[in-house]
């Protein structure tokens, strides 16, 4: 009996299946991965990872059920990376390349924790398990420009935005300094009270700025929601224990930060 051709894509199963697609023409392709720069640059300050999902049904609908394969989407990013490299400097990356698997860790209600396992894959550079469906696959937009240019610290919104990625830094700074690489929740709010951050307490209290939409944030919320919502950090149940949960660091911290001068910021702020 001949193998059943695999389906890499998260559709029905049932429906009849289509031939392999062929490649697109140059042009049509081109014009396609213009669409997917547009869309990934103006949905970029939600600051959250995007599904090939999502990709395929708004960029490339046209396509979608004859590629089931993923050739035509992984010639269309291809293209598309080739304009946003040479354009603006940045590439759309696999979350698999930081080792991180897609779950469903955003909103909390994924399964027992597997951050042993993910954070084994992060040390060891390895992608997903193999089980993931490759349509839940997400993807970030990642600066490939060596030095970048910072703008300068001047006014309230430069500065609370400052304010803001210290604060992620610290708390990764707290997972990275834990054993494992991983930290339970009430132990992160813990570390974060004895630096004089309450968990109840407003974002916009401790900038004294209005420099963001989200100064009125509690800083569990931030915390909690914000900073996995944005792929800085992955929240899991731990272990053993459903009604509880622990942090490790996300696709994010891996792929779009310099964890040189992340390491400079953490000596810089441990004191004694």
């Amino acid at each position: 009996m001949p193998k059943r051709k695999s389906i890499e894509d998260d559709e029905d199963e049932g429906g009849s299946q289509s031939q392999a697609a062929l490649p697109l023409k140059a042009e049509t392709a081109d014009d396609i991965a213009a669409r997917l720069c547009r869309f990934v640059l103006l949905r970029e300050h939600t600051r959250k990872p995007v599904t090939r999902t999502e990709i395929k049904e708004q960029v490339m609908p046209e396509h979608k059920a004859q590629d089931r394969s993923g050739k035509i989407f992984k010639q269309v990013l291809a293209a598309a990376n080739d304009k946003l490299r040479d354009i603006a400097g940045l590439e759309l990356v696999d979350e698999a390349q930081a080792g991180v698997m897609d779950d469903d860790d955003a909103d909390g209600s994924g399964g027992q924790s597997q951050a042993a396992a993910s954070q084994s894959q992060a040390t060891q550079g390895g992608g997903g398990s193999g089980k993931q469906a490759s349509g839940a696959a997400r993807y970030l937009l990642v600066n490939r420009i060596p030095d970048a240019v910072v703008p300068p610290l001047t006014g309230d919104p430069a500065l609370g935005t400052a304010i803001y990625q210290a604060f992620v830094e610290v708390v990764l700074s707290l997972i990275q300094e834990s054993e494992g690489g991983v930290l339970a929740e009430d132990e992160l709010f813990e570390f974060l009270q004895k630096l004089g951050v309450n968990r109840e307490a407003k974002f916009g209290e401790l900038v004294q700025h209005r420099p963001l939409p989200a100064e009125q944030e509690k800083i569990e919320y931030i915390v909690q929601k914000r900073l996995v919502a944005e792929a800085y950090l992955r929240r899991c149940k731990k272990k053993h224990d459903a009604d509880n949960f622990e942090y490790l660091p996300g696709s994010r911290a891996t792929l779009s930060r310099d964890e040189g001068r992340a390491a400079e910021f953490h000596k810089s702020i441990m004191i004694g």
